[in-house]
């Protein structure tokens, strides 16, 4: 790498050009085309150029997600995944240096790609005071009060106290759900 960064580099020269550029010219293009591109995507005032305004995440169902993503999926599939399925795009500040990570691919530099599935603090000299979050909700279906209701607390860094002791509930927070066969 430090060979790389010294003037006679080949590495900073553009072979499409007929001049051979030094590593300055390299750095001050650069630099124009990402001024350049920020101004036209958040303004001009340099304090929006924030990563979090740029960087995203869409959460998505897995298995509906990817079938609505293929070329020959059918157009109501890719309507429902987009507008009722899919949540986002959010903020999302992290990247996978940050303790709030999240990855992203070269191609797609702007769309979070990998992160948490589950953030989750434990004091293992204490586990009733363990603390979970998860990105997208309690509930996976689509139409549960719970579909999504974590989603906000996850992208602010908050977490959900995990009840580990039945002994805590009372009947206003307890639910109990009964499968009855149909009749």
């Amino acid at each position: 790498m430090l060979r790389c960064l010294q003037q006679n580099s080949s590495f900073f020269d553009i072979d499409s050009t007929e001049i051979v550029e030094s590593r300055e010219d390299i750095i001050l293009s650069t630099m124009r085309e990402t001024v350049s591109y920020l101004e036209s995507e958040l303004g001009s005032e340099p304090y929006e150029w924030r990563w979090e305004n740029i960087h995203t995440i869409t959460l998505q169902p897995q298995l509906f997600g990817q079938a609505a993503e293929q070329q020959d999926a059918n157009p109501v599939l890719r309507l429902i995944v987009k507008n009722l399925m899919n949540q986002g795009p959010h903020a999302a500040p992290g990247h996978k240096m940050s303790i709030n990570n999240g990855s992203y691919s070269w191609s797609d530099p702007f769309e979070m790609n990998v992160g948490p599935s589950i953030r989750r603090i434990v004091d293992l000299s204490d586990m009733s005071r363990t603390l979970s979050i998860t990105p997208t909700g309690q509930s996976g279906l689509l139409l549960s009060e719970y579909y999504g209701d974590q989603t906000e607390s996850w992208l602010n860094g908050q977490y959900k106290f995990v009840y580990q002791d039945s002994s805590l509930f009372n009947e206003t927070i307890y639910r109990t759900m009964r499968l009855q066969p149909a009749k």
